[in-house]
């Protein structure tokens, strides 16, 4: 009989630890904020673990979710995603195949279509390709300079097309934190 109670207590404690994620996470507000006309509600720093970074202006009435390195930008259909990452030596070539399947299994296929992009100024250059998901279509390119490679997905649909990869790129600025 002992046993059992011991067996029901660990089982009642298992659960109320394994729940603890989820109602701290419910009771934290998201970080996600609306662009407005205002730069300083617009504008959305990302940063690798070593500190180096990115900034780029979202449009105006888009939602932003902030993650730290990576960084949502939505408008009903429509959603930009970009991420960042330290270089570390790494073949920015390698890098974007490596990025292209890591975005597949996460529901998004994306194939280079030999286009090139940089951003104003040239800081970051790289290759850009096509990516196609459920209900989903658009473009994305990989940009690296000699600190950063950087992942910008655009997606939208028929009657909310995505954002142009120009757009989204020529205000893509490299921070330091």
């Amino acid at each position: 009989m002992r046993q059992k109670r011991a067996a029901a207590a660990l089982v009642a404690g298992y659960i109320v630890l394994v729940s603890i994620p989820d109602i701290v996470n419910a009771s934290v507000p998201s970080p996600r904020v609306t662009a407005s006309s205002d730069r300083s509600t617009a504008t959305v720093q990302i940063f690798t673990d070593q500190g180096a970074g990115v900034s780029i202006t979202a449009p105006t009435g888009w939602d932003i979710d902030n993650s730290g390195n990576s960084a949502t930008l939505r408008n009903g259909d429509a959603v930009s995603i970009l991420e960042i990452f330290d270089r570390d030596g790494r073949e920015p070539d390698a890098v974007t195949e490596r990025l292209i399947r890591a975005h597949h299994v996460s529901g998004i296929s994306s194939v280079l279509d030999g286009g090139t992009i940089a951003t104003r100024g040239g800081n970051l250059t790289g290759s850009t390709c096509v990516a196609v998901t459920t209900g989903r279509f658009g473009t994305c390119a990989v940009l690296a300079d000699d600190d950063v490679i950087v992942s910008v997905i655009a997606l939208g649909n028929a009657t909310q097309p995505a954002p142009s990869l120009a757009d989204l790129t020529s205000t893509l600025t490299r921070q330091t934190s």
